[in-house]
């Protein structure tokens, strides 16, 4: 991933990418280089064991965050779990004003 980015690095940009490439030793690394990273993220990408488990646990609309250094990694559970990874972002959770059709929950 690194030589993807070769002619970015030290110029403090912001990348945004999917769960391909995306993993928390990535993360930990670019923000030395003056990168930030944000995207979603697969399982087996480095994710804590116990955040992990604790995603499994949660209702639809609820969401789990840890943070490791300077990366934020989130797990929020939709239909299914979504699990996102950033060095730009914090954890404020906002609303969005709407609310979900089926249900009537407000969608954050």
């Amino acid at each position: 991933m690194l030589s993807l980015l070769d002619r970015n690095l030290g110029q403090n940009h912001h990348v945004y990418h999917d769960n391909y490439y995306n993993s928390v030793r990535l993360a930990q690394t670019l923000p030395d280089r003056n990168v930030r990273v944000c995207g979603t993220m697969r399982a087996n990408r480095g994710i804590p064991h116990d955040q992990e488990e604790d995603g499994k646990c949660l209702k639809k609309g609820q969401s789990a965050l840890q943070r490791i250094r300077d990366v934020m990694v989130q797990v929020w559970k939709v239909k299914r779990l979504v699990r996102m990874i950033s060095t730009i972002h914090d954890a404020t959770i906002v609303n969005t004003g709407r609310t979900e059709r089926k249900t009537n929950m407000e969608i954050k």
